[in-house]
């Protein structure tokens, strides 16, 4: 070996390790990301479970308040996709936004503390109400 082929030689391992070492940091930051984004997921999902379970209850406070019978809606009933459902749907959306429309001026602590304290009573009857 001559001293020319020398410093090729130790430029040629030395360049190996540099990628080895490059090699071990993009593993860590490809750790590092799917890790962050499992955190994303993680933190999307419960955003979803808990809007999941307000609209839920929300479902079953309807049902209390007997809308859900003036409205013929039964349990199981696709209020998406099936015509006569739709219509079912419809109507329970419109009883809902007349009661906003007709309430949104006159609303009141004292009418808010009002249909709190009847809703509490209704509530207190249910079978469902774990207080």
């Amino acid at each position: 070996m001559t001293t020319a082929e020398l410093p090729n030689r130790i430029s040629y391992e030395k360049i190996r390790e540099q990628l080895a070492a490059f090699e071990v940091k993009k593993n860590r930051l490809a750790s590092q990301l799917n890790l962050a984004n499992n955190k994303q997921k993680s933190i999307e999902k419960s955003a979803r479970n808990r809007r999941t379970r307000t609209l839920i209850q929300t479902g079953g406070l309807v049902s209390l308040s007997g809308l859900m019978a003036i409205c013929d809606i039964q349990e199981g009933d696709d209020l998406q996709n099936a015509l006569n459902d739709t219509d079912k749907a419809a109507t329970l959306l419109g009883i809902l936004i007349t009661c906003v429309e007709n309430l949104r001026d006159e609303l009141s602590q004292d009418h808010l503390d009002h249909f709190k304290e009847k809703g509490i009573r209704t509530l207190k009857m249910s079978p469902y109400y774990t207080r």
